[in-house]
């Protein structure tokens, strides 16, 4: 069954505009989940891309930020957060795994 939440709302949309503003394209942009229901129960969000700018010569820092996160309100509050992490160094590809194992077992709480 697909999601309502499949495409990105003008809000994520919003939310990656800022950071290809800031930071400019991501080199790299990982997706993770596909959107669906499951067992009768939307489980939010229900994509996540994790987008990655490499450090170069002219920045020495490696960035990974989530997009998709902020869709909703995290419980108990009124405001919406997304993760971000950037280690001081350059990473090569094969060290991105362990970053998106980091940055994807924080566990976020939002709103119902």
């Amino acid at each position: 069954m697909s999601s309502a939440y499949t495409k990105p709302s003008d809000l994520v949309r919003a939310v990656y505009f800022e950071h290809v503003n800031h930071f400019g394209e991501p080199d790299h942009s990982i997706r993770f989940g596909d959107g669906t229901v499951r067992d009768g129960e939307e489980h939010f969000p229900p994509l996540m891309d994790v987008m990655i700018w490499r450090a170069d010569e002219s920045v020495d820092i490696t960035t990974f930020s989530t997009i998709g996160m902020s869709e909703r309100p995290m419980d108990g509050c009124d405001f919406r957060a997304y993760i971000y992490t950037a280690p001081r160094k350059p990473l090569p590809m094969q060290r991105y795994g362990s970053c998106l194992v980091m940055v994807l077992s924080i566990p976020p709480r939002f709103a119902d």
